[in-house]
């Protein structure tokens, strides 16, 4: 997926996490298309954390890297799909990805804006790089 997401121009920025040396978790920004356009957003997919790694705060802390230089780099919402309490931990909640629709929604689609929240939840279609969809 990594490959095809770079091969299709895909990725809005990577960063991966070393330990001693070893590569022991990597992150991947993908850019999603949105109507209405004038927004710019990122998947936060994929995401690795070597299996030795995990509950050593690896994720978080690449999940926090990214969403500072995506923010840098004129982002403007980040969305995630998965486990909610441990992305709600992150910042991403269900209610900011309210009015959002993409062939992956439901209960599991949170987003996090990086700047000011919207006073309203944004309406927003959110169409994935055609390499999740070979994850079938």
């Amino acid at each position: 997926m990594v490959n095809a997401l770079r091969a299709d121009g895909d990725v809005v920025l990577e960063h991966v996490a070393l330990a001693e040396g070893r590569l022991v978790g990597h992150v991947l920004l993908s850019r999603l298309r949105t109507r209405p356009s004038n927004v710019k957003a990122s998947a936060l997919a994929p995401l690795a954390v070597d299996p030795g790694s995990q509950g050593e705060h690896v994720g978080g802390a690449l999940v926090a890297e990214a969403c500072v230089a995506a923010a840098k780099a004129g982002e403007g919402v980040v969305v995630a799909l998965g486990d909610v309490g441990w992305y709600n931990r992150l910042g991403f909640t269900a209610a900011a990805a309210g009015r959002m629709t993409c062939e992956y929604a439901g209960p599991n689609l949170m987003a996090r804006h990086l700047g000011p929240a919207p006073a309203e939840p944004m309406a927003l279609r959110l169409v994935y790089p055609k390499a999740f969809a070979a994850l079938g």
